[in-house]
């Protein structure tokens, strides 16, 4: 057998599916849950740091509708892992990217994989909340997301 489970083209979102119509069994559902964005408070354990990414996110992210009380773990780890990253990246350049290891030899600074690993699970997150341009396309090509008026719109023609 050729491949995994993982092989091959990723299935699209359901939003998009539904859009293209297209009939698989694995998109056989009554449309998108509605959540209520009521309870949009930062989890008790989030740091004083990830608390204040927290505050700008829900911000941003309020604005364009695009948060709901289902979220609210998610976004907290997307806010914790933003510190991790900004935290090693700014050791990072305070040590340097190459550090001699206890043998003599240069190596690379163990901060860097961390930041590197932070980063892609922040694109991660980024991406299911819409945060990216090509997650925000992908929104506005399947009629999610709220469209900005043109200022022609109200224009009637002669």
């Amino acid at each position: 057998m050729a491949g995994n489970r993982n092989s091959g083209r990723k299935k699209k979102p359901k939003v998009v599916a539904l859009r293209d119509n297209i009939k698989k069994k694995d998109y056989h559902f009554d449309g998108n849950p509605e959540f209520a964005n009521d309870k949009l408070l930062p989890p008790e354990g989030l740091s004083t740091k990830a608390r204040n990414e927290w505050n700008r996110m829900v911000t941003l992210m309020d604005e364009a509708d695009l948060l709901s009380n289902a979220d609210v773990d998610a976004l907290a780890m997307y806010c914790e892992l933003s510190v991790t990253y900004w935290e090693n990246m700014a050791q990072l350049r305070k040590e340097g990217y190459i550090r001699i290891n206890t043998s003599g030899n240069p190596s690379a600074n163990p901060r860097e994989a961390m930041a590197n690993r932070a980063m892609a699970a922040m694109r991660s997150i980024q991406s299911e909340f819409g945060l990216t341009p090509s997650s925000r396309t992908k929104i506005m090509q399947s009629g999610g997301g709220k469209k900005k008026g043109n200022k022609f719109d109200n224009l009637e023609d002669d």
